[in-house]
């Protein structure tokens, strides 16, 4: 612990840090020699002490050392570390030496020391693949990269086309908000007059599905979709098996189309008052008589006996021929 090193961080470095910039500061000023160096934690321990993500610590060394107040100091008090385990040697810019603001991009969890000889430190940082924020203008970053397993830096050209950097989920965002579907107006017109077939009929009906109302959707997502299918029954009966077994089909209310009675279960009875004999008989009606008592004038009498034979199943012509036969001549 230095306490020239946290008199500096606490009074003299500048006041535009955040909370997480300058709690990093103070640990590693609290870790500093009274000249401001010395200070090679690994990540995970200044994330521990700082109380915050490996992550998060990478980003404000970053950003103290963009701003000039950390500098990579030389790696000779390192050198008994094994080079793939080698942790960054900082320095505390304390002398206010000018910097060349840099952006370190971090490939890895942990960014290791050099893999060279012990050499002194000059005041210069290290290039290991970072590159400056003024001098990107050609579109090519070179430094070196360290590989994880041997520990050994191999120097690397990257070119890169120029332009605003759009982080990719920004881009799939506007390419989402950007796509538009379009139908061929041939489907949808196929769409339009499509019904479900007798087999889509039969699956609604076991279902007791409201075929309508499924009908409806299954155009509504069709449009919906941007794409139409080109076996719409298939399609179709697809739709309602799914349906089926999610159980979210539209159940079919009891309507009372649903519940009118079956003519052929209820035949009709013929009397001497309705219609079907009153039409078959009323051309003729002038070769009957109506005198008589109520109930037995031969025009009553021969319209419920036509009636009789209607009920029993004659023919209705055969019937009428029947019942003139007792009409007046």
């Amino acid at each position: 612990m230095s306490l020239q090193a946290t008199t500096w961080a606490l009074y003299d470095a500048p006041r535009d840090l955040d909370a997480n910039e300058f709690r990093t500061l103070m640990v590693m000023a609290d870790m500093a020699d009274k000249n401001g160096r010395n200070i090679y934690p690994s990540a995970a321990t200044l994330a521990e002490l700082c109380g915050v993500t490996t992550r998060t610590i990478r980003t404000k060394l970053a950003s103290l050392e963009a701003k000039g107040l950390i500098i990579r100091d030389g790696q000779t008090i390192l050198a008994h570390i094994p080079a793939n385990r080698r942790p960054i040697a900082w320095k505390l810019n304390m002398s206010g030496e000018p910097t060349t603001p840099t952006t370190v991009t971090h490939a890895s969890d942990d960014i290791r020391g050099e893999n060279i000889a012990p050499q002194e430190a000059t005041g210069e940082p290290t290039d290991l693949g970072v590159k400056t924020g003024d001098d990107n203008t050609s579109g090519v970053k070179t430094g070196v990269k360290p590989d994880r397993k041997s520990g050994v830096k191999h120097a690397f050209t990257q070119t890169h086309s120029k332009g605003k950097t759009v982080e990719p989920r920004e881009a799939a965002r506007a390419h989402e908000t950007t796509t538009t579907h379009h139908t061929d107006p041939s489907d949808e017109a196929r769409l339009a007059v499509w019904q479900p077939n007798t087999e889509a009929q039969a699956l609604a009906m076991e279902a007791k599905a409201d075929l309508t109302v499924e009908a409806e959707k299954f155009r509504c997502k069709q449009l919906a979709d941007g794409h139409i299918a080109k076996n719409l029954d298939a399609a179709f009966t697809l739709w309602l098996r799914r349906g089926i077994e999610g159980g979210y089909l539209a159940r079919r209310t009891n309507r009372p189309c649903d519940t009118r009675p079956n003519p052929a279960a209820n035949p009709h009875t013929h009397t001497l008052g309705c219609q079907h004999v009153l039409t078959l008989l009323e051309p003729h009606e002038t070769r009957f008589s109506h005198e008589g008592s109520r109930g037995s004038s031969p025009w009553l009498i021969a319209r419920s006996h036509l009636a009789e034979l209607l009920n029993l199943g004659m023919d209705p012509v055969a019937a009428l021929a029947d019942v003139l036969q007792e009409a007046q001549p």
